[in-house]
């Protein structure tokens, strides 16, 4: 919403849409799209990219990893990953109940703010972009001005435009 992407181009929908296939680009678009918003809101924006991105190699594991029960009884994962030196590493890890728990708190906790950021940009009137779950081509927009937009992404704004309403 922030990046103004324009719902009723195509070319733009598919270029969000791979977008959302790297992790690691959407953590770096969330940042760049913090500074061109509304400062509360783009300070959540950071927070919650920083709080994605420290998360990704638990992310990786839970998506990527091959999970199973261990005689201990706790949970066994066997996965790979790419080090910095781009070579391929094999690591086996257990995790107990309480460390599991913790992770899908925090994974639930990213996925609430990033809902309550939607619904901020979405009570800003700004346009956004909503596919159906039956991966039908149908596209849903908000209706939404220019000018709405603009005061949004704006950098430089004076006090008498700014509205005062907490997030």
């Amino acid at each position: 919403m922030v990046d103004g992407i324009d719902p009723s181009s195509r070319a733009q929908i598919e270029e969000f849409v791979r977008l959302k296939l790297n992790t690691r680009n959407i953590v770096a678009r969330l940042r760049q799209s913090a500074v061109k918003c509304y400062a509360p809101l783009g300070i959540r924006l950071l927070l919650l990219a920083e709080r994605i991105h420290s998360g990704l190699p638990n992310r990786n594991m839970a998506a990527h990893g091959a999970w199973k029960l261990h005689a201990s009884g706790q949970m066994e994962v066997e996965h790979y990953f790419i080090n910095k030196t781009k070579e391929l590493r094999y690591v086996s890890e257990r995790f107990g109940d309480r460390a599991i728990e913790a992770v899908l708190e925090d994974a639930d906790l990213i996925l609430r703010e990033a809902i309550q950021l939607h619904e901020a940009f979405v009570s800003r009137n700004l346009k956004y972009v909503s596919f159906t779950a039956n991966n039908s081509s149908q596209v849903k927009t908000t209706k939404s001005n220019a000018s709405a937009v603009q005061h949004l992404v704006s950098p430089v704004r004076n006090q008498t435009q700014l509205d005062h309403k907490t997030y």
